[in-house]
């Protein structure tokens, strides 16, 4: 295979890695809105969430995860 071509190929797959990077990173956040001036903001990423209010951030309470729930399905 030609050099330049395989060059090409992998600046092209480089560029395309890190646009797709950036891309995630600026649609990490979003924002609800809750009605009456409050929204919640929740990162996709971790799940935390903050309750805006009148130009004020406040974190929400991080719950754990509950446990896994074997639901019985026999009839």
């Amino acid at each position: 295979m030609n050099k330049t071509i395989v060059f090409t190929v992998g600046i092209l797959s480089t560029a395309l890695l890190i646009g797709y990077y950036f891309y995630q990173q600026t649609n990490r956040y979003y924002i609800t809105g809750a009605g009456e001036g409050t929204a919640y903001e929740v990162d996709k990423k971790t799940g935390q969430t903050w309750y805006l209010y009148g130009g004020k951030r406040i974190t929400m309470m991080n719950l754990p995860n509950p446990e896994d729930i074997e639901i019985d399905r026999r009839k």
